[in-house]
């Protein structure tokens, strides 16, 4: 008994000593945040969000102010209101008062709406959830990253760069400008993309099935596991889909034209678009382009993009 009493006792003086830290480590870093709904009228360029529970709403208004505000069902404790605070241009924003809850297993659904003034073109915007949904109609950044770990991502953007992951849940996203680079990743769920142009597109899946509906690329790649992939394109210059058990449905555009290597390992490919076989190649048009879609079991079709 005493042998066992003097191997717990250490690690019993551990816990203790880390409840202890823990306790005193977010109170020195919570003392530059403000707590609750704001109204911001100094510059903001960069915003930060990290949300736990709920909902993220971003929407803009006719004034010059940053307006952010939370929303709960009931009640919250005053640890677990929203912190806030304005690092020089940057304005970061937290669920709750920041440091480690040890004790604290179960998150109040509290939905958060950040209102921006309408001409502002954020430098960055980084929103990242754990268990929330982001409902953002409209977002303009040079820079967005958008990461969740369980929920949906409803987003319309115009951005330089966007870069959106989740791992547990369905994205909606419309990229309204020339994009210079584009990337998704998905665990599970659905993927939906929208893109007007990018000069980099791409987006990965595990399970998700992924829809893109493409204006232009100059290089789009799209890659899933099991999940199958609808790909639209009305102009690019290269397109590679390749996905494991999923099957693949590609809309491509007959003028000006591409080269396209088609391949299945045990599936079928069936093609609605007039090409000419070249060898392992199949030709359209002015055979200008490249395409190179592959899958292992999945079944691929080709057809024609409607102008």
């Amino acid at each position: 008994m005493k042998n066992k009493m003097m191997k717990v006792l250490p690690v019993v003086c551990a816990l203790v000593l880390l409840a202890t830290a823990m306790q005193w480590l977010p109170m020195a870093s919570a003392e530059q945040y403000q707590v609750g709904d704001a109204e911001i009228t100094a510059p903001v360029k960069n915003l930060e969000i990290d949300w736990t529970s709920g909902k993220v709403h971003i929407a803009y208004h006719s004034g010059n102010s940053v307006k952010i505000s939370e929303k709960a069902d009931g009640r919250i404790r005053e640890d677990r209101r929203m912190r806030w605070t304005l690092d020089g241009d940057t304005l970061k924003i937290q669920y709750e008062k920041p440091g480690f809850h040890l004790f604290s297993f179960i998150s109040p659904k509290k939905e958060l709406t950040v209102a921006l003034p309408e001409e502002l073109v954020l430098r960055n915007a980084r929103i990242s959830t754990t268990s929330a949904d982001m409902d953002i109609p409209a977002l303009r950044a040079d820079s967005l990253r958008l990461n969740a770990t369980s929920g949906t991502i409803r987003a319309a953007v115009d951005a330089r760069s966007v870069k959106c992951k989740l791992t547990s849940g369905n994205i909606d996203l419309q990229v309204m400008n020339a994009a210079e680079e584009i990337e998704i990743a998905s665990t599970s769920g659905t993927v939906r993309a929208t893109v007007k142009q990018a000069d980099r597109f791409k987006a990965s899946s595990t399970s998700s099935d992924i829809h893109a509906i493409i204006g232009e690329a100059k290089k789009a790649e799209i890659g899933s596991t099991s999940g199958k992939v609808i790909v639209e394109i009305a102009r690019m210059e290269d397109l590679d889909v390749h996905t494991v058990s999923g099957g693949v449905t590609a809309f491509l555009p007959a003028a000006p034209g591409f080269t396209a290597r088609i391949t299945t390992t045990s599936g079928r490919i069936e093609n609605n678009l007039p090409l000419t076989k070249q060898g392992n190649d199949y030709i359209a048009g002015d055979g200008s382009c490249s395409v190179k879609i592959h899958t292992t079991s999945g079944s691929i079709t080709v057809n024609a993009k409607e102008n």
